[in-house]
């Protein structure tokens, strides 16, 4: 059973979503003020535990989203 606080469930929102990893790093950069290189390392930390877990799977390319552009998938289950 995993829990999450507001920012894990921002990640997976931003996943679901169609965002990578850099999207999904810069948006949360921004909204708390931290530096992108930091937030960067524990997002890339946080979605290998979730994959880890088997609560995230690797998944094709998924097609772009209106307004931007293609990116890897990483599908939530």
């Amino acid at each position: 059973m995993f829990c999450l606080n507001a920012i894990g469930s921002k990640i997976l929102e931003l996943v679901d979503a169609g965002c990578d990893e850099e999207q999904i790093a810069v948006q949360l950069s921004v909204a708390c003020g931290e530096i992108v290189d930091a937030v960067r390392a524990d997002i890339r930390e946080f979605l290998e535990s979730l994959r880890q877990h088997q609560i995230l799977r690797q998944g094709p390319p998924a097609p772009p989203v209106e307004g931007q552009a293609a990116h890897g998938g990483t599908d939530a289950t």
